[in-house]
C-alpha cells in the first residue's frame, strides 16, 4: 500500500473488512487498529466513500 499523503512511502499491511476478491490496486481504505494485548496494530479496510 502506498500512502497518499508520502509519496514513495510503502507499507506492508493487512486489508480487513473485505472479500479478497473485491481489493484492488489504488483502492481507497481507511485505517483500524486492533489491539493485541499492549499493542495497537494499523489495519486497513475500505473507505466508505469508495467509487
Amino acid at each position: 500500500m502506498t500512502l497518499e499523503e508520502q509519496d514513495g512511502l510503502n507499507l506492508t499491511t493487512n486489508i480487513v473488512n473485505c472479500d479478497p476478491a473485491d481489493v484492488r490496486i489504488g483502492m481507497p481504505v481507511t485505517v483500524v487498529f486492533e489491539q493485541v494485548e499492549d499493542v495497537w496494530l494499523p489495519l486497513f479496510e475500505p473507505s466508505p466513500a469508495r467509487a
